[in-house]
């Protein structure tokens, strides 16, 4: 969900910042994981939660209409490790806990002419 802000900036109004907002849902279909050397090491699945489930949220400025830069930030409502499924001082040190935490930084281009969006009558006669 997108909101447009209404701010002025030295009097001047400006509509180019939007924050945005929601949730999402992902499931696990495939991993690898490796260790220090590069090789791989062997996960048991039954410890790891493979549904998703996190909180969305960013901030986006419009540089021009077919322009725009955006921040996001995604963190995981549900912990990717399953509780008791390993000792807690081995995450203890980490900062998520086993959440999956995102923050993402982007930049978007829409190409060809900005279109604009008009109500249109779907009234019955």
């Amino acid at each position: 969900m997108k909101h447009k802000l209404h701010i002025n900036v030295r009097r001047k109004p400006n509509d180019k910042l939007e924050i945005e907002g929601g949730f999402a849902v992902a499931r696990l279909i495939g991993f690898t994981n490796t260790d220090e050397t590069n090789s791989p090491t062997a996960v048991d699945l039954s410890k790891l939660n493979t549904t998703d489930v996190s909180l969305l949220l960013g901030i986006s400025y419009n540089a021009t209409p077919n322009l725009s830069f955006n921040l996001r930030y995604t963190n995981s409502l549900i912990p990717v490790i399953k509780h008791n499924a390993i000792p807690y001082y081995q995450l203890y040190s980490a900062f998520n806990n086993g959440n999956n935490l995102v923050v993402f930084m982007g930049a978007r281009y829409v190409f060809g002419k900005a279109k604009s969006v008009t109500a249109s009558d779907n009234s019955t006669q």
